[in-house]
């Protein structure tokens, strides 16, 4: 993801209640903690700024965008990845990581 510009940075803000719409629609008691899901939610948020065609409503594209990255990163989260939303690291990535000296 390319840095925001200043105008994208006022989108992300002016839209961020969206971002909360969409946690409390989506959270269920079980779920992992509301910061994860507001994360998630901000990324797909920032995303949505980015890729966003003016010519049509920024609300229903990011609304779109936020669910999609919420439902990403509670799949990441239930799967039991080593990190709640990062993908796991191939082999060889952990094998390099075991060999350097911390």
């Amino acid at each position: 993801m390319s840095p925001l510009t200043p105008e994208q940075r006022d989108l992300v803000a002016a839209n961020r209640g969206l971002v909360f719409c969409a946690v409390q629609r989506y959270r269920r008691p079980q779920d992992q903690n509301f910061d994860d899901l507001v994360q998630c939610g901000m990324l797909g948020l920032m995303d949505a700024v980015q890729h966003w065609d003016r010519r049509r409503p920024l609300a229903a594209y990011a609304a779109k965008c936020i669910y999609s990255s919420i439902a990403v990163g509670h799949r990441l989260y239930t799967r039991g990845t080593n990190s709640k939303f990062c993908p796991p690291l191939p082999a060889a990535s952990i094998e390099f990581l075991m060999e350097q000296d911390v």
